[in-house]
Parts: C-alpha cells; structure tokens; sequence
C-alpha cells in the first residue's frame, strides 16, 4: 500500500511540474494584457475628464441662460408656444404671450375633459345598449313561450271540442 501511495504521489508530482511549463509562458501574455489595459484606463482617465469638463462648462452655460432669460424658469418648457405667439403676431410681448399661454392651456384642460366626459357617456351608453338588448332579447323569449302556449292552449280545446262532438255522436 505504501509503493503504491509513493508511486502516485511520484506521478502527481510529475505532473504538476509538466503543468508548470506554461505558467511563465501564461505570465508574459497576462502581463502584456496588463500593460495594455494600463495604456487604456490612462487614455479613458482623460477622455473622463475632458467630458467631466464639457458637462461642467455646459451647466454652468443653462444656468447662465436661465439668469439672462426674458422667460421665467417655470415657461421655459414652453419656450417654443410662446415664441410661436410671438412670431405669429398674436401676442406684442412677453406678457400678452404669457396670457395666451394660460388660455391654451385652459382650453386644453376643458378639451381634455370634454373627452374624458364623452368617453364616460360613450361607456355608459354601450352599458345601457347592452342591458336594452338583454331586456329585448328576455321579451322575445316570452313571447315565443307565450305563443307557443297560445297554441298548445288553442289545440287541446280544439281536441276537447272534437273529443265532446264524437262523444255526442256515439251517445255518451
């Protein structure tokens, strides 16, 4: 048992050392991919920085315009309506621009509620269609019932009538 212990740990160690011959070989390429990725990561340092700087510059520009704009903050997602008044002619200044903007948006919000108010009644009346066709559809089924008891009704008298008119012939 002892042999063959030895000679397994014997070949173990043989091929670990074999297995060994490529790990320099492995060393120098990860080295190099190291090396390399070092080069990149400097490179993306200044292309950060750089767009670090652009970002800064360009906020530092917005919140300039926001200071020197004839438009407050809070109509600047507007800008284009009220420049369009104004090129338009429908407005003379920056206030009466302002006003038609309310008014816009006023008779936005009515439309938008007239149509809120009209999908409500188009719903309603498709509910009310619904139940008036269920109703109808109930009634037909009555009548059906109706007549044809009408009928069975109409029959068995008309057989009592044949039935008594033969009982009379034959003298019951």
């Amino acid at each position: 048992g002892f042999g063959i212990a030895c000679f397994i740990g014997v070949l173990a160690c043989i091929c670990s050392l074999i297995s060994d011959r490529t790990v320099p070989a492995r060393n120098i390429k990860n080295k190099e991919e190291y090396d390399n990725n070092q080069a990149l990561l400097a490179h993306s340092k200044e292309k950060y920085a750089l767009r670090l700087k652009e970002l800064n510059e360009a906020k530092r520009k917005l919140t300039q315009m926001k200071k020197n704009s004839i438009v407050p903050e809070k109509y600047l997602g507007s800008a284009s309506t009220l420049l369009e008044f104004l090129e338009d002619g429908r407005a003379d200044n920056m206030k009466e621009a302002l006003n038609l903007l309310h008014q816009y948006w006023d008779e936005l919000d009515r439309y938008h509620e007239m149509e809120r108010h009209h999908r409500a009644l188009e719903q309603e009346n498709a509910q009310h269609n619904a139940q008036v066709e269920a109703a109808l559809r109930r009634n037909s089924a009555a009548a059906e019932r109706a007549a044809d008891a009408a009928e069975d009704a109409a029959y068995w008298e008309k057989r009592k009538y044949y039935d008594d008119f033969f009982d009379d012939l034959i003298g019951k």
